[in-house]
């Protein structure tokens, strides 16, 4: 039948009552798997799409209902892109052996997230990786930086 990439009934009953529990604090989510598709503005003819959870849907509907969520980040797709969902930001992020050869770093401040977008100190690898015409991972400016809100 195949691999299935989604998030076990019982796994998220649990995070559920633990959201329920922390209420009052903000939160974010981690999964290899990101939670929502590829945005089209990214998707290319002939691209291999790793895909996403298959009740990734079921995941947001249940995190919008705890505004405490503010962020899911993931990976598994090998490109960047942030997506903003009505108060919850989906950041995935590439696979840093391959083009871009880029990770993610993360400024936490009381009141919000920023998330910066850098490369490695051998700035030659990335070039060294790049398979011709597939520089659109690195994704596009918006996808580059993000500031999430905690409050």
């Amino acid at each position: 039948e195949g691999a299935r990439w989604e998030i076990p009934e019982h796994q998220l009953e649990w995070l559920d009552a633990d959201l329920k529990e922390n209420n009052g604090r903000a939160t974010i989510v981690a999964s290899h798997f990101p939670a929502v598709p590829i945005p089209e503005r990214l998707v290319r003819p002939g691209m291999q799409n790793g895909g996403c959870l298959e009740n990734g849907q079921i995941l947001i509907d249940l995190l919008k209902r705890h505004p405490q969520v503010k962020a899911i980040f993931s990976g598994h797709v090998h490109l960047h892109f942030v997506e903003r969902l009505n108060g919850l930001t989906q950041v995935c992020t590439g696979a840093l052996p391959e083009y871009p050869t880029e990770y993610r770093e993360i400024h936490v401040f009381a009141d919000r997230l920023e998330v910066y977008t850098k490369g490695l100190s051998d700035t030659s690898y990335a070039a060294r990786s790049l398979i011709p015409g597939k520089s659109w991972t690195a994704g596009e400016a918006q996808d580059r930086t993000a500031t999430i809100s905690l409050t």
